[in-house]
């Protein structure tokens, strides 16, 4: 079974992302210092690992 799902997502800083999915508090991505962000969250690949580590088939 596919099922697509719906979210929003705004750019809050340079490499901060605010992602919104149904009725959900943000699920928030940044960078470390190094690559330009301020290190408050996973980045993109952290977020990638936990949710593959759950069974999460991601793509692009």
């Amino acid at each position: 079974m596919v099922k697509s799902l719906k979210l929003k997502t705004i750019c809050e800083g340079r490499f901060r992302n605010l992602n919104y999915v149904r009725d959900l508090p943000a699920h928030v991505i940044d960078e470390p210092p190094g690559l330009l962000g301020q290190d408050t969250a996973p980045n993109p690949s952290e977020a990638w690992a936990l949710a593959s580590r759950w069974g999460y088939r991601v793509s692009h």
